[in-house]
């Protein structure tokens, strides 16, 4: 059994903002966390299959802003253009329940609303995407594929506990 964290009693990192509506930026454009990513922070993955990650990555090596980003998506038409417009307020909270369903199949907890976690990469790794790949590549031999199940979930646990120990 993995031992989760989503560190509800971990403050936010300072730079965030407190309170206030969503921007039009996406994630990567929030002032917030391109100030975070000049200090070494990268923003987690935001693939459902890692979803988890948060919760077992170190508690030093992670901090969380506000979400207050706009998703968009494109939109087809075979009348016109392709139009890429903001998510709708409810897309949000559906996208989030899925996710979180996602996560009970794997056992692990629900996911505390509104952050965008942060990561610092273990040593030896220059980016987060070059460790998730990392731990990918030590799972294939083992039949562990890539995926929001109890599985992996344990694997990368394992082996982010490794890389920082």
């Amino acid at each position: 059994m993995v031992v989760v964290d989503w560190g509800l009693d971990q403050p936010a990192h300072g730079s965030s903002v407190a309170d206030g509506p969503r921007v039009p930026e996406t994630a990567d454009r929030l002032p917030e966390v391109a100030a975070l990513a000049g200090q070494g922070w990268q923003l987690s993955p935001d693939a459902p299959a890692l979803a988890f990650l948060p919760a077992v990555w170190p508690r030093t090596a992670r901090t969380w802003v506000r979400d207050r980003a706009t998703r968009y998506e494109t939109r087809w038409s075979d009348s016109g253009p392709a139009q890429t417009v903001p998510w709708p307020d409810g897309l949000y909270e559906e996208m989030d329940a899925e996710t979180d369903a996602l996560l009970a199949e794997a056992g692990v907890p629900g996911r505390p609303p509104g952050r965008l976690w942060l990561f610092r990469p273990p040593p030896r790794f220059a980016t987060i995407d070059e460790t998730v790949d990392h731990i990918a590549r030590l799972g294939e031999p083992l039949g562990v594929d890539v995926s929001c199940d109890a599985r992996f979930v344990e694997h990368a646990a394992r082996e982010v506990a490794r890389l920082f120990a």
